[in-house]
């Protein structure tokens, strides 16, 4: 009986190690497929694309008759570094994804970005969004921007 109890234990343990390696995996290919959508997205502005950092992502209740319990958008805060000619330049781009986060339904605004403050996605109401950028050590003042957001409407 002890044998059985010792066994049983021992595939549950493998069992779980198991999901847990899935569900990690699970993540990583997330977060990849969301980088590619956005390395995409940066790609089209200049070639000159070095990489993508994701900044904030928010989910969104956008369309309450699709689901109340899930969210059905997210706004996905992210910067991409460019390098020409041994310059560096950044710009921050704010998106709409769908809710898997495999496809960009909408790009906000794409502004150019010297890299002195940090934005963050700071409030969703309605259909309005406020980026709030902070400056740590820089000495400069906090900035707020606003957005108008309209969800239902894809193909804008």
């Amino acid at each position: 009986m002890k044998r059985i109890i010792y066994l049983y234990c021992l595939v549950l343990l493998i069992c779980s190690r198991f999901a847990l390696s899935q569900n990690e995996n699970k993540q990583n290919t997330e977060s990849s497929q969301i980088n590619s959508t956005l390395f995409l997205q940066f790609r089209k502005l200049d070639s000159n694309l070095v990489r993508v950092e994701l900044n904030d992502i928010k989910a969104v209740f956008a369309d309450p008759i699709i689901s109340l319990n899930k969210p059905n958008r997210f706004l996905v805060l992210a910067r991409g570094i460019y390098f020409n000619n041994s310059d560096t330049n950044e710009k921050l781009g704010v998106f709409v994804f769908d809710d898997s986060l495999v496809s960009v339904l909408r790009t906000i605004d794409i502004i150019n970005y010297a890299g002195d403050y940090t934005f963050t996605v700071a409030k969703i109401w309605k259909d309005t969004l406020t980026l709030h950028g902070e400056s740590p050590g820089k000495g400069l003042q906090s900035v707020d921007m606003k957005y108008k957001l309209f969800f239902w409407d894809k193909y804008k």
